[in-house]
């Protein structure tokens, strides 16, 4: 019974997307190293759709695995620290505002407002 209450933890922990709460020069140095591309969640903490975000799109099975496996993730709150010199440097002028950032730092892909995981199915080109 432990062995099956903990294999269904671990499955619920890996349910949803990782992100880590960084600045873009560590998500771009990680990026580099595994060669791939960084999904910025740019928000701020009062944005009622960046909470959607969290708790629906970013915690679905598909996008989440999609997001883990293709991605190194990074949420930046826009608003404090390094993350006003990103909103600055990325043009965020809305949140939440989604970004594809290939390793060396240039913008591939922008997604702006709240997107259901469908949606960012879709935009994502998931197969």
């Amino acid at each position: 019974m432990i062995r099956l209450a903990t294999i269904l933890l671990l499955l619920t922990a890996f349910a949803e997307a990782r992100f880590t709460e960084s600045d873009i020069s560590t998500a771009l140095a990680k990026a580099k190293k595994a060669h791939r591309p960084v999904f910025v969640d740019a928000y701020a903490s009062w944005c009622a759709p960046c909470k959607e975000l969290r708790k629906t799109t970013f915690k679905n099975k598909r996008v989440a695995a999609y997001l883990n496996n293709h991605y190194i993730n990074a949420a930046i709150d826009v608003e404090k620290g390094n993350g006003m010199q990103f909103a600055e440097k990325y043009h965020i002028e809305s949140y939440p505002t989604l970004l594809l950032i290939d390793e060396n730092g240039k913008e591939v892909k922008r997604i702006e407002g709240f997107v259901d995981a469908t949606e960012l199915a879709q935009k994502l080109d998931m197969k």
